[in-house]
């Protein structure tokens, strides 16, 4: 395997005529990559989890399967994916959770420098809490 110029890996031998057309088309699925990660074009990153099984307890290797997939954010995605999304719907979308997203980073922020007091950690309660 050859390497061009630009750094990106080619199959292709330097002799032959088509080295520089599939380096050209190597480097330009890196470039749109690189510059749109979320694009149609781009190639998809794979999910890649694994969970063991200790002492042939699945069903505690499910639960911890399930809680990884959710922080991945895969049922969310899912969900979102069962039915066609209007452009508008998606900017709004988008929107809101860039707000959000900003909002919450500022609320972290005002916690550290100590502008506002951080959450009530719950503790949890072992026997009758009224008694």
């Amino acid at each position: 395997m050859a390497i061009p110029f630009d750094g990106v890996p080619c199959d292709a031998e330097p002799t032959h005529a088509a080295y520089l057309d599939r380096c050209r088309v190597s480097a330009t699925a890196a470039l749109t990559n690189h510059l749109f990660p979320n694009s149609v074009y781009a190639p998809r990153k794979e999910l890649i989890l694994k969970v063991f099984v200790r002492d042939n307890n699945v069903e505690q290797a499910l639960r911890v399967l399930k809680k990884k997939l959710q922080r991945e954010g895969l049922f969310r995605e899912i969900k979102r994916r069962k039915a066609y999304e209007k452009p508008s719907e998606r900017k709004a979308r988008e929107k809101g959770e860039a707000i959000r997203r900003g909002r919450k980073a500022a609320r972290k922020l005002a916690q550290r420098e100590g502008l506002v007091a951080s959450p009530r950690i719950k503790r949890p309660t072992f026997g009758r809490r009224f008694a």
